[in-house]
């Protein structure tokens, strides 16, 4: 009997550690994923002031449309440049996100659109998703360039 507690103890133990490297793993790809978002959107936005010497903002005129991963799934978004600056950005494909999180993320395209470019907070709580918004915009906006 003693022999059978001490092995269920071990798997237990065993379990225990399993699940802990997961969250450790799944923290370091998010960070990750957040860091990369955040240097790509440095990226752009000093591709777009090294070209700001034109009239406007720097950006081609134009309607672009940019993809990237949000939390449930691709995210798409149509980004309006006119008179080298961004007028409007407009989610146009969003269908994996949970409502309740797109519309907490949803609060970076004011920020994207105030920017002139990719600079915003992420939203606590719809992490993924509004990076998802960030990086669809970044994708655009690299063919405003």
């Amino acid at each position: 009997m003693n022999n059978l507690l001490i092995k269920i103890i071990c798997v237990f133990l065993v379990l225990l550690a399993f699940a802990e490297y997961n969250s450790v793993t799944a923290t370091r790809i998010a960070d990750e994923t957040v860091a990369k978002a955040e240097a790509e959107a440095a990226a752009v936005q000093t591709g777009a002031g090294d070209s700001a010497g034109s009239a406007g903002g720097g950006y081609k005129d134009g309607t672009y449309v940019g993809s990237a991963q949000g939390y449930g799934g691709t995210v798409s978004v149509e980004v309006t440049i006119e008179g080298g600056s961004i007028t409007n950005i407009e989610a146009i494909a969003h269908g994996g996100e949970d409502a309740a999180y797109w519309d907490m993320c949803s609060g970076v395209i004011p920020q994207l659109i105030e920017t002139q470019g990719a600079q915003a907070d992420t939203v606590s709580g719809a992490t993924f998703s509004s990076t998802g918004i960030i990086n669809a915009t970044i994708d655009a906006l690299s063919q405003a360039l």
